[in-house]
């Protein structure tokens, strides 16, 4: 191992990784020491039962629908939620990655990275809310006093992240006026070959460029096209990095705001 990789900071995906696994390994050690001091044995109610069914198959519902079975599933879903959030931020690195064959593939390509942006969000928030009833559903039936998280969860989502689910819902509904960048991904690549279709875009890309050297201030003075173009690409993956750390951020305080300590055993 060379010094320069022993002193690298640590990648997004390695902090999402650590953080993950601290927040899995400690809940389940917390829930499992507060049943081991309770006076009996808890009984799963019917919510839970229901909630544990949602989630596993007939097979291995027998070791499931039990306290330690609860806590073991309730764990993997953090695990789970927090791959999936770790693994956003490359939703706009595949292109790096990706040499399409021919124009009609990389016309693909985009609509669909453009599409699983937003759904990436969705899926996120709803699979969060989902666990933090799960939660609180378990947690009522070992006697830990928790407060339902899931509708301020999906509010904060909501206006955190409102222009990517507002792109989304404008997709998926055929009534919602799509956005410009919608309009512009749905062209046909046979079309983009027409002097009328050219000029449009020419147009909007011209504006946006001004647009981003206007908000780049001094970083775009006596910059070259490259430059600049790389400047704003180091942007919009900081943006989309940080948006990974956001989300993760939400669900974790969600859960911390869902449990009172003080009815923990210890």
């Amino acid at each position: 191992m060379t010094e320069e990789s022993e002193t690298a900071a640590p990648s997004l995906s390695d902090t999402l990784r650590q953080q993950t696994v601290a927040l899995a390994n400690g809940l389940e050690a917390t829930l499992l020491r507060h049943i081991a001091n309770l006076p009996a044995p808890p009984t799963l109610s019917a919510a839970t039962e229901a909630q544990i069914k949602k989630r596993v198959p007939p097979k291995a519902l027998p070791r499931s629908l039990t306290p330690d079975g609860a806590i073991a599933l309730l764990a993997l879903e953090i695990d789970d939620i927090g791959t999936r959030i770790s693994h956003y931020q490359f939703i706009e690195r595949y292109c790096e990655h990706f040499n399409a064959p021919d124009q009609v593939w990389r016309a693909a390509f985009v609509t669909h990275t453009h599409i699983l942006r937003g759904s990436e969000i969705y899926v996120i928030m709803e699979r969060s809310c989902e666990w933090l009833d799960f939660f609180a559903s378990f947690a009522g039936d070992i006697g830990i006093t928790a407060t339902k998280q899931s509708k301020a969860l999906q509010k904060k989502f909501k206006k955190h992240f409102e222009r990517h689910l507002r792109e989304r819902h404008r997709i998926v509904h055929v009534h919602e006026r799509p956005s410009l960048v919608s309009r512009m991904l749905s062209v046909p690549p046979a079309e983009m070959g027409r002097p009328e279709v050219a000029d449009v875009f020419a147009t909007v890309l011209g504006a946006l460029t001004t647009m981003m050297k206007e908000s780049l201030g001094e970083a775009a003075d006596g910059a070259s096209p490259q430059q600049t173009f790389a400047t704003i690409n180091d942007l919009r993956l900081r943006a989309v990095d940080k948006e990974c750390l956001d989300m993760w951020d939400l669900f974790q305080d969600a859960i911390n705001s869902a449990i009172d300590p003080s009815s923990l055993l210890k």
